[in-house]
């Protein structure tokens, strides 16, 4: 299959897998973890999606558990059963060699206080994103096709339209009426959870308003503010902060095809279209270049500074200001000097939808997001 690729963080797994008994592959539902997984061919490989594998390790975990004795063992959708994280605590504490579990999930441990607790200090988290364009080998020719396929396997390499629309579908529904259950409970509609996601997709990138969206979705403000902690648990959205003095937060979603889906046909937002191509390939090279050492977030200041994205590491810090045209805006220049007299060693981006690129300043470059996302 074409999208049976190996992944950027492959390598990564496996440097792990040297230092730490426990290392948990987690990411969006349908990322390929399990295709992922299955390349560890030395691994004996259990899912507890399968009913009686479920049952086992939720009725007898010690014993599930100790089959980790005869190699390394893979542990798929492990979120499913709390009862196992005991279990694999008190087994790495009786053998605390490197390279005894792979637990993989589609929920954040931390949103489940028994397996947090459990494992705390005793695991490496690993993230698996969805595909960059840069990772699709080919298969994505444009920024503007990523958009409408995203980076999840199985619809990035459809181009069945009718059908890929099927497969976000799909996948939302099962997060929605099941995965969702896991880490909150609530008795809201499939309907109407999806229409608080919308709302969340069509405000990527501006600041959160709890109470636009409770407005438009007549969901309560206090349980807007839980599922939003849900969506981001299950990997369908990321909160990034907004620094410089509004001390809040934007979204954006972990997948730029499922986001473009809940948003149908409404019209494009060419600055929210290239800050969402940006952060989903950017992050893919933060990840791989600088694991662990690395933050996005967002400035705004109340004088009226903006930095659509900002991606900072030990050794540099780059800023992304978005402009509808190849001249950048009075406002896109002040920003990016306010932001570099903050931030002296940053380096901003004054990023377009066309091609012509110069050097604005020593620290200041116009360059379009074509070659942006080539440099990823």
């Amino acid at each position: 299959m074409p999208h049976e690729r190996k992944r950027s963080v492959h390598l990564e797994l496996n440097k792990l897998l040297k230092y730490s008994p426990a290392v948990a592959l987690f990411g969006h539902r349908q990322v390929g973890k399990t295709t992922l997984l299955s390349q560890f061919t030395h691994a004996q490989y259990f899912t507890l999606d399968d009913a009686a594998t479920l049952e086992i390790a939720r009725t007898s975990p010690k014993s599930f558990i100790d089959q980790a004795k005869t190699g390394l063992m893979i542990i798929d959708e492990c979120q499913l059963a709390p009862e196992v994280f005991p279990a694999i605590k008190e087994y790495i504490r009786l053998h605390p060699k490197p390279g005894s579990f792979i637990l993989s999930g589609s929920v954040r441990f931390t949103s489940r206080k028994q397996i947090r607790e459990s494992l705390t200090g005793r695991i490496i988290i690993q993230e698996l994103l969805p595909f960059s364009i840069k990772e699709s080998g080919g298969n994505i020719k444009n920024s503007l096709s990523y958009l409408k396929t995203g980076g999840l396997p199985r619809p990035m390499f459809t181009r069945d339209e009718t059908l890929r629309a099927r497969m976000f579908a799909s996948y939302l529904d099962t997060i929605l009426s099941r995965d969702l259950q896991l880490v909150l409970q609530t008795s809201l509609s499939t309907i109407t959870l999806r229409r608080v996601l919308t709302e969340l997709a069509y405000s990527q990138g501006s600041p959160l308003n709890y109470s636009l969206i409770a407005k438009n979705t007549r969901v309560a403000i206090p349980t807007v503010r839980k599922l939003v902690k849900a969506f981001e648990s299950l990997f369908l959205i990321r909160l990034i902060p907004i620094i410089g003095g509004s001390g809040r937060y934007t979204v954006l979603f972990e997948d730029v095809g499922e986001a473009s889906y809940l948003m149908g046909l409404a019209p494009p937002k060419l600055i929210q279209d290239m800050l969402r191509i940006t952060w989903s390939n950017l992050r893919v090279f933060a990840q791989v270049q600088f694991p662990n050492e690395h933050e996005f977030y967002q400035y705004k200041t109340r004088g009226g500074a903006e930095v659509d994205l900002v991606l900072k590491t030990k050794k540099f810090t780059h800023g992304f200001i978005f402009n509808h045209d190849e001249e950048p805006s009075v406002k896109s220049l002040g920003s990016a000097k306010a932001f570099i007299n903050k931030n002296p060693n940053a380096f901003v981006y004054l990023v377009h939808p066309k091609t012509k690129t110069h050097q604005l300043a020593n620290n200041i470059r116009v360059i379009g997001l074509s070659e942006v996302v080539s440099k990823l």
